[in-house]
């Protein structure tokens, strides 16, 4: 018995000699391995990549109107149809005007009455202050000739008002158009009725069209950016930046506005496309540390250094910003930092 003892006891002294043994020399060779093992490495050049962002998009006219008259009376005559390219200024449809034409006339009438007053006013007046110098005549005549003078010129001015306020009014018997465009709706019929809550025609101004589009918020930036954008509809537009409207819709979007650099058919639709000024990594080569995202470099120094990547998202690509000289690790085994490499 006092002899198994210690033959055991020396037995299991000795396994656990070997185990340490062993686990020491597991780690020294885990540790020569990852210090000196050769790696693989890229520029950065040559992983990243400008990504193409599309958005839907379509054009629209800056101005479109519904024409109505601003009076009310009878269409006497349509001189637009649809398609027919018009002028500002031009007449698209008169109205019935007789009556206020006839207001014009009369008011006319009254003032060349009260000139012809005045002028034998004037007259009077005249031969009154040479009889008042030989006192033929009493200071107070002339006073009231004076005044009814007087009282004649305002006559005179707001007879010129009203005829001015008629004329107009005789002018928006004739319906015109606002400006130079394309008549693409007509619903005005002669001997209609005509009042100023009824559209009678449509107008497209076909010379000022952009193209609108809804672009993500987190993409703000990148339009910002963006110098080569086109529309792709029927054929390839080029486009140039106008406005963007600083509102945030309730989907998160924020509309654009661009200008075409050829003509263009109102209500086409396609999509906008721009290349990205920013480089992406793409996700597979993330790696985490330390519970932070980011991508194992070479540094100046030829040691591994580990740079962290804010916002980083695990699966997606991410837009990064270093020298395109730059050596990225795109070794999956674990790395210690600071350590000498050799780069294959």
């Amino acid at each position: 018995m006092h002899q198994i003892f210690p033959t055991l006891l020396n037995i299991n002294l000795r396994i656990c000699l070997e185990k340490s043994l062993f686990i020491i020399v597991f780690y020294v060779l885990f540790f020569f391995s990852n210090a000196y093992a050769e790696i693989d490495t890229k520029p950065i050049e040559e992983l990243t990549y400008h990504p193409n962002h599309q958005i839907n998009a379509k054009s629209i006219a800056l101005q479109r109107s519904k024409i109505s008259p601003q009076l009310s009376g009878h269409i006497q005559s349509i001189l637009a149809y649809v398609g027919d390219q018009v002028s500002k200024g031009q007449t698209l449809a008169t109205l019935d005007c007789t009556l206020h034409q006839q207001n014009l006339l009369a008011a006319k009438a009254q003032r060349q009455k009260t000139l012809n007053q005045l002028a034998l006013q004037e007259k009077i007046l005249k031969r009154q202050l040479s009889l008042l110098k030989t006192q033929n005549i009493s200071q107070t005549e002339v006073d009231q000739s004076e005044t009814n003078k007087n009282i004649t010129e305002t006559s005179l001015q707001e007879q010129k008002i009203r005829i001015k306020s008629l004329s107009y009014t005789v002018s928006l018997c004739q319906i015109k158009a606002p400006f130079s465009g394309t008549i693409i709706q007509k619903s005005a019929q002669l001997g209609q009725s005509a009042s100023p809550a009824i559209s009678l025609f449509t107008l497209l101004n076909t010379k000022k069209i952009q193209i609108q589009a809804n672009i993500p918020q987190h993409l703000r930036e990148e339009y910002s950016r963006a110098k080569n954008i086109r529309f792709i509809a029927d054929k390839t537009y080029h486009l140039e930046k106008e406005l963007i409207i600083p509102q945030v819709n309730t989907n998160r979007t924020i509309e654009v506005r661009l200008r075409s650099n050829k003509p263009i058919t109102v209500g086409t639709r396609g999509i906008i496309k721009w290349q990205s000024e920013t480089s992406y990594l793409p996700a597979k080569y993330l790696r985490r540390h330390k519970n932070q995202l980011g991508i194992y470099i070479i540094s100046k120094d030829n040691k591994i250094d580990f740079h962290t990547l804010k916002n980083a998202q695990e699966g997606r690509a991410n837009a990064i910003k270093l020298p395109s000289n730059t050596s990225v690790i795109i070794n999956k085994e674990l790395l210690q930092l600071g350590e000498d490499i050799t780069k294959q």
